[in-house]
């Protein structure tokens, strides 16, 4: 309840806004957030080791087993710590998906900072979007019924999947970044959303759908990412994983 109090006064202050991100993330947090408180993305060894050093472990800010799967798929020693707290059902409705999908990953991986301190923290957060420039933006399920209505919407469309990605580390580093991957799914049948409702393989997914599980099944076409589509664009963290090197010095280099 306090994220949700927190988030509902502050994220609308984002919209319209053109300053850089980090900058406005650091101000948010700072003033309300502190005082609470085979596939395409396995990397070289020289990168893995560049993210996870004896003096800099890399701590994982989800509570996702697809998450911590495909991290530890792509090679990288890491710890895995359950962020504490709530995701919100809505956040800043007047943001585009991206920015909110970016706010919260960077809240999940600050909240989990505050506890695990001298380390690279990694936070994720994954939204379905509709087609449509009124598309609407669909995060997990909060039941069967639910769940029914999100696939009925994407059953025969064209929808986004956006994940947004934080990395924080020590002496103010931060990277900042979302990843869109277009998923095409052909028309489902009654039997089909029927039988994938019974099968509770929904439960905890945004959109609710697992490409990684059956759901592949109704898939005719992936633009971008595939990773993301699971929940974590792994070519996007390798990519700031690297670019963490630049903005860390002395002991804390990664």
């Amino acid at each position: 309840m306090l994220f949700v109090l927190m988030a509902e006064r502050v994220l609308p202050f984002f919209e319209g806004l053109s300053l850089l991100p980090n900058v406005l993330y650091d101000s948010m947090v700072e003033r309300f957030f502190a005082p609470a408180a085979g596939l395409g993305w396995r990397f070289s060894a020289e990168i893995r080791m560049q993210a996870t050093t004896e003096k800099l472990k890399l701590v994982l800010a989800s509570s996702s087993p697809r998450r911590r799967q495909l991290m530890s798929e792509a090679g990288y020693r890491f710890e895995p710590v359950d962020p504490p707290i709530d995701e919100p059902s809505d956040v800043g409705p007047g943001l585009s998906v991206a920015r909110r999908a970016e706010a919260l990953a960077y809240f999940k991986a600050r909240s989990v900072a505050e506890v695990v301190p001298q380390a690279l923290i990694l936070g994720a957060d994954t939204m379905v979007a509709t087609a449509g420039a009124s598309g609407e933006v669909l995060g997990k399920p909060s039941g069967p019924v639910d769940a029914e209505r999100m696939l009925r919407q994407l059953s025969g469309t064209r929808h986004q999947v956006i994940t947004g990605v934080a990395l924080l580390g020590p002496e103010g580093c931060r990277r900042i970044d979302a990843e869109v991957t277009y998923v095409t799914m052909r028309e489902m049948t009654e039997g089909e959303i029927r039988g994938y409702i019974e099968s509770g393989e929904w439960e905890g997914k945004a959109g609710a759908y697992a490409i990684q599980e059956t759901a592949d099944r109704f898939v005719v076409r992936v633009e971008g990412s595939f990773s993301n589509v699971i929940g974590l664009p792994m070519e996007m963290v390798g990519h700031l994983l690297s670019e963490s090197r630049a903005c860390m010095e002395g002991p804390g280099e990664v």
